[in-house]
């Protein structure tokens, strides 16, 4: 399957005849696939810490991150030599500068686990009150299904599952709004919570500024198809 896929995007995974350009492209695909796994088992980590105040996980979080990190230096250099050395067409630059987006914004959520991370260690309680009230582990669930869809468009080339992480987008934003209008209520009737009931805030304001990030990337999955519907009728006309 896999090389049927590659193949789509042009790119020959023959190791005999295999160019700098498409081992390049391969290994970037790859790095960007790698991360988003990884990204993903954050956020699972995120909720069982939250629910059960697991100082492990917390720990295994903060160590990820630097990995997560990483990921983000490594595909951006790469991309900067595939831009600087192989003068990429329009489709290899679509994938390039979507490659960059993604990355980016699989970091944002990513450091969302771990500013949630940090709040554990810090022996700070959690109030399951209010994570009951800040439908956070809901919200946290929708924003993995979203970086799930994500992965498959992006890996299988099929911008068709844009329109579904679209759908989840706006779901994630009319829950993340509801709640933080519930948590904003219960601050004027239990002041002694505030602190608690801001970083909650805070926290669903950054998934909330994730979600405006991943209506882009589904708007540019559609745009990438469309860079390669023209790449093939000009490869056409050139034959």
């Amino acid at each position: 399957m896999d090389v049927y896929l590659y193949k789509q995007f042009s790119i020959n995974l023959n190791p005999k005849t295999m160019t700098q350009r498409d081992n390049q492209l391969h290994l970037l695909r790859q790095e960007v696939i790698n991360m988003s796994t990884l990204v993903r088992i954050q956020i699972e980590k995120g909720k069982e810490m939250l629910v059960l105040r697991n100082k492990n996980s917390a720990t295994e979080i903060v160590c990820t991150k630097k990995e997560i990190d990483a990921y983000e230096c490594r595909v951006d250099a790469r991309c900067g030599k595939l831009f600087a050395v192989h003068n990429p067409l329009m489709h290899d630059m679509s994938f390039l500068l979507l490659s960059m987006k993604i990355t980016n914004n699989l970091e944002n959520i990513a450091n969302i686990a771990y500013v949630l991370s940090q709040y554990i260690l810090e022996n700070k309680k959690t109030n399951t009150d209010l994570l009951r009230t800040s439908a956070l582990l809901s919200q946290l669930d929708v924003s993995n299904d979203i970086l799930w869809d994500i992965q498959l468009a992006f890996e299988n080339e099929s911008p068709k599952l844009a329109d579904k992480i679209m759908q989840r987008a706006v779901i994630l934003k009319m829950i993340s709004d509801k709640s933080i209008q519930n948590l904003e209520k219960i601050i004027t009737n239990d002041p002694e919570n505030t602190a608690s009931l801001n970083f909650f805030i805070s926290i669903i304001h950054k998934l909330q500024r994730a979600t405006d990030q991943i209506k882009s990337i589904a708007k540019d999955l559609l745009e990438f198809e469309g860079s390669e519907l023209v790449t093939q009728l000009i490869n056409y006309q050139a034959n």
